[in-house]
């Protein structure tokens, strides 16, 4: 399951400069007005939260802790919020206790937070009460409890709370703290995607692509994953990238499909930079450019990606992108060896039955066949028997 984010009641003021709609004043001017409206009334919420208004405490502790319009501040963040918590107002309950959860200005208080969490969901705080299902999942403050986080979860998404709709879903997909439902995941995981929660969408996307839970539906398939990957959700992007690729359920396109995967990779994704590297290796979709792709494939390979690790073997041994190193091409091959490449054992044992930029040791070749032949390469096998048989 992913790890669940925090939920964090934010507020957003609306300033609407008096010189908005005069078409004929200066960039500058309204520029000007514009910051003098906010002052004035960030005065007047200032005004209000020291006369002890609710809302203005609120707002005024949530500018403080988000940095909106105003520097974040932590203790001027708690010293507002505690005021209106004081009061009862869920919404500060909310951000008074990811601050505690998060220990931020304040040492990490995972009872306090808690207490905060619960007094707001007690008052139907959908996102307190997504909070402190999280709480229960992770063992955060109290014993790891998959029943009561299923139990907080579930009340936040009966309050139409799409994040907890979609936790939930996840719930009854593995059977945390419930029984095995797919009808239920997929239920709950439609309710979150159709208020537009990019998670949800990527797991609906799945479902219908699998037929788990729901009748097989290429079509709802791609549906849901485009939207997902429309709202900058990596893991959809990528597998939007793969669709385009293969030509599933649209018609093949190279470039749509370097596109999606660009920006799944700019996004840290580590099969999505590695089938860039392919594309660019292989000029699908735009130029050939064996330089980018080897740098790329140097990106994955460093983040511990065994097929880009022996990509690379293979660039450094053939001289493609890179300068030829027969030194590095070992390197990269052992590292993706040691993670159960077939194909880099086999290459390393050529390089030593051959001296290939290492002492020529054929027993030591003989070895690394074997190791290929165990993973299931079948020339791992002949080359064993081969030199078995000498």
């Amino acid at each position: 399951m992913r790890v669940v984010r925090r939920v964090c009641v934010g507020v957003v003021l609306a300033v609407v400069s008096a010189c908005a709609t005069m078409s004929s004043v200066s960039t500058e001017s309204r520029q000007s007005n514009h910051q003098e409206t906010f002052k004035s009334n960030l005065s007047q919420i200032k005004k209000a939260a020291a006369e002890g208004d609710i809302s203005a405490q609120f707002k005024l502790g949530s500018m403080f802790l988000l940095g909106h319009g105003v520097l974040q501040d932590y203790a001027q963040a708690r010293e507002w919020l505690e005021k209106a918590s004081a009061q009862g107002d869920p919404k500060a309950q909310v951000n008074l206790g990811l601050i505690y959860e998060n220990g931020l200005g304040v040492e990490q208080d995972y009872v306090r937070a808690r207490e905060l969490y619960k007094m707001a969901a007690n008052q139907g705080n959908e996102a307190a009460a997504s909070n402190l299902g999280g709480m229960y999942y992770f063992g955060e403050g109290v014993v790891q409890d998959y029943e009561q986080a299923f139990k907080w979860y579930e009340k936040a998404a009966h309050n139409e709370f799409a994040e907890a709709q979609q936790i939930l879903a996840s719930m009854y997909e593995n059977g945390h703290g419930v029984t095995k439902d797919l009808t239920q995941a997929h239920q709950w995981y439609e309710k979150a995607a159709e208020q537009g929660h990019p998670v949800a969408q990527y797991k609906l996307s799945l479902m219908y692509h699998s037929g788990d839970g729901v009748p097989k539906n290429d079509v709802l398939a791609f549906k849901w994953i485009e939207k997902s990957a429309n709202q900058g959700y990596a893991p959809a992007q990528y597998g939007l990238g793969v669709r385009y690729s293969q030509g599933s359920v649209v018609l093949r396109d190279h470039v749509l499909a370097r596109q999606w995967y660009e920006k799944a990779a700019n996004q840290g994704h580590l099969l999505a930079l590695y089938n860039m590297a392919q594309k660019h290796l292989k000029g699908e979709g735009g130029p050939k450019d064996t330089v980018t792709a080897s740098q790329l494939f140097e990106k994955a390979a460093r983040q511990g990606l065994p097929d880009a690790q022996y990509n690379l073997g293979v660039m450094y041994e053939e001289g493609i992108g890179v300068r030829q190193s027969y030194e590095q091409a070992r390197q990269w091959y052992e590292k993706a060896a040691l993670q159960g490449d077939a194909l880099a054992d086999f290459n390393l044992g050529v390089m030593y039955e051959s001296g290939k930029g290492v002492r020529k040791d054929p027993s030591k070749g003989k070895e690394y066949f074997g190791k290929a032949c165990d993973l299931g390469l079948q020339i791992g096998c002949d080359a064993y028997r081969r030199l078995n048989e000498k």
